[in-house]
């Protein structure tokens, strides 16, 4: 049997198959005696920073700084590649989503909702009817959420 290396297919929450490509890596044709071929690193990929805090679970550039989530903390990585810890985040061992909006970074991570504002460093949202938080958007001057079944909406220009 040939093992299929080159994508993965999976199944999400609710039973649909999905495929999941490799990222950063080339399907290079080859015969190995197992497979038909094999993974590679991609020609000019180069590691930029090293010494993440944990898995990296996503992230946005904004205001000309790139964040992530990295294990359970949200980190910036300067131009330079240094890595700097900016507050705790919470890992539920799913991937956060971001989203920004003029002057704040909000993250989507371990169930609930946070907020970067430079400065002023990570704070929750505690607000207790906004229930589990698995994905966050900024539309209009409203940060919306869900839970995957129902939406929250913040008030205008006041998350």
């Amino acid at each position: 049997m040939q093992i299929p290396i080159f994508e993965g297919a999976y199944i999400d929450q609710v039973g649909d198959f999905r495929i999941s490509y490799p990222v950063n890596v080339v399907a290079t044709p080859q015969k190995t005696g197992f497979s038909a071929g094999y993974l590679r690193t991609v020609p000019g990929v180069a590691l930029f920073a090293a010494g993440t805090p944990g898995r990296d679970r996503g992230g946005r550039y904004w205001n000309g700084v790139l964040y992530r989530a990295c294990g359970t903390k949200l980190v910036s990585v300067s131009a330079a590649g240094v890595i700097t810890v900016l507050g705790e985040i919470g890992d539920n061992g799913k991937d956060a989503t971001f989203d920004y909006s003029f002057d704040r970074l909000a993250i989507a991570s371990n169930g609930n909702l946070y907020y970067y504002k430079p400065g002023e460093g990570v704070t929750q949202n505690v607000d207790p009817e906004l229930g589990v938080v698995i994905c966050v958007l900024f539309l209009d001057g409203y940060f919306c959420v869900t839970d995957g079944t129902t939406i929250a909406v913040t008030e205008l220009n006041d998350p």
